[in-house]
């Protein structure tokens, strides 16, 4: 008999920057690969506010009428993405958000030291210190989160610091959990 206390499929925590969310709505490399994860019940979804944010400024680039973009959206398909983000991120929704205080003046020093010391942009830096420091921070070996991006910038520090990464433009989510 089973033990009702054993679970058979370990949780798991993915993060998704910003190239990692965009990829949920813009149909690109590696989006097969992240909507599997986010339908897959084994797996809590993260993102920080600030990347909602820097992904909501992608979709106005390319819904702009004067847009030189070279994929641009019609106004239906950017109401339509904004629509399914907030169904993602609402209460209950697949995608948790991590927010993160940005006028505390000691925070905001080491999101500064990260950008210098590390060559990353202030949402890069600020995910970076919640992946070490925040919420995610106290989860080590098969527990911590993998970092999902395509931003090989984010993803060369995160590796240099031992954070798990995976770039869905390359493959499905790895299994990071041993097997016993």
């Amino acid at each position: 008999m089973d033990d009702p206390l054993t679970v058979s499929t370990p949780l798991r925590f993915v993060w998704l920057d910003t190239s990692a969310l965009a990829k949920i709505y813009l149909h690109k490399l590696g989006t097969e690969d992240i909507l599997s994860v986010l339908c897959d019940n084994s797996v809590m979804v993260f993102t920080a506010e600030y990347c909602v944010h820097e992904f909501y400024g992608i979709l106005k680039r390319r819904a702009a009428k004067n847009s030189k973009n070279k994929n641009p959206i019609s106004l239906e398909e950017y109401l339509r993405y904004v629509f399914l983000l907030r169904c993602h991120i609402r209460d209950g929704g697949r995608i948790k958000i991590y927010k993160y205080d940005f006028t505390d003046t000691d925070l905001f020093d080491r999101v500064k030291a990260i950008m210098h010391n590390n060559n990353l942009d202030l949402v890069d830096a600020i995910q970076f210190i919640i992946l070490t420091k925040g919420m995610l921070g106290c989860l080590a070996g098969e527990s911590g989160p993998v970092l999902a991006s395509s931003d090989e910038g984010i993803l060369g520090v995160a590796r240099e610091r031992d954070i798990r990464t995976w770039n869905p433009e390359i493959g499905a989510l790895p299994n990071f959990t041993k097997q016993y």
